[in-house]
């Protein structure tokens, strides 16, 4: 019977004590062995294992078995490193949003690429051992995360509700109760990509706003260089005013970075409900806020 572990200083002398007649094979770092010190190895490994509160996968012939139990609450987890130091004890590991701490971790180096032909690269296969961190600390952890998730994308998603508000009015232009017709005026300017900008004032239910390319400013649209306005329902208003604030918002470093980012997701979301009314398409909520998580992940 052939039995092949990572080096385990438990296994080592769990080997010694139980098939102390095991034949050691260099060539495939493996142990031969009769069947039954195989399964007095199995069963003695298993308790100390068991003992010492882990767990460590072992090849017995073709049967791959994890020896030893885990105390209630922690998990294992195997998975491939390629060149990495990940798996320090100690430090955190997310599982299914909720932060664990590695109690024990090792690697076993696996030669992968030089038997196919292609330059060497480590790979290692990593196990650790992770135990839910207590509810107190998980919250400030996930607390923590999310704030930092949240930051990342806090100016595209700026662009982007400033974005939807130009979508949104170029829908409405054609329905839309044109007031006035001008060239300039004095309108805040919102970025929308790199190369094209919103120039708007809401004042009330009364909104101004121009549209402007910045690479093809002489040749763009006349209609597209003119400032119009127009008069919006009070409703929709209101919901530009929000979409506005939330952008203005967006630099307030005062305000956590999930309160700006969820601000912002809200008026998006508002926003292409309003342009699928305004075009007469359907309208998916939830679709819509994963679309806007997306976009600024």
């Amino acid at each position: 019977m052939i039995i092949s572990f990572p080096y385990d200083a438990s296994l080592v002398t769990v080997r010694r004590t139980a098939a102390p007649d095991a034949r050691w094979i260099g060539a495939s770092k493996t142990w031969e062995m009769t069947e039954g010190d195989a399964e007095a190895f199995r069963l003695a490994a298993d308790e100390a294992l068991t003992r010492e509160g882990r767990t460590v996968p072992v090849w017995i012939g073709d049967e791959r078995v994890v020896l030893g139990k885990l105390p209630e609450g922690q998990r294992q987890i195997i998975r491939e490193s390629r060149g990495k130091t990940d798996g320090a004890v100690g430090a955190i590991e997310w599982i299914d949003n909720i932060p664990h701490r590695i109690t024990s971790s090792s690697k076993r180096f696996v030669d992968e690429g030089a038997s196919l032909g292609y330059s060497r690269e480590e790979v290692w296969v990593l196990t650790m051992t992770v135990t839910p961190i207590p509810a107190e600390e998980a919250a400030k952890l996930i607390g923590e995360r999310n704030e930092r998730q949240a930051s990342y994308g806090i100016d595209d998603g700026a662009c982007w509700v400033a974005g939807q508000i130009d979508k949104f009015l170029r829908t409405l232009w054609p329905t839309a109760e044109i007031i006035d017709h001008q060239r300039g005026g004095q309108l805040q300017s919102f970025s929308v990509t790199n190369s094209q900008s919103l120039f708007l004032r809401l004042d009330g239910d009364r909104i101004t706003w121009r549209s402007m390319y910045l690479y093809d400013m002489d040749d763009f649209f006349a209609a597209e260089k003119e400032t119009r306005t127009c008069q919006l329902a009070e409703d929709v208003a209101d919901v530009i005013a929000k979409a506005l604030a939330a952008i203005g918002a967006a630099k307030n470093k005062d305000l956590s970075a999930t309160a700006r980012f969820t601000a912002l997701q809200d008026a998006y979301v508002a926003l292409r409900r309003l342009t699928a009314q305004a075009a007469g398409a359907d309208f998916d909520e939830g679709r819509t806020a994963a679309k806007f998580r997306r976009l600024i992940s």
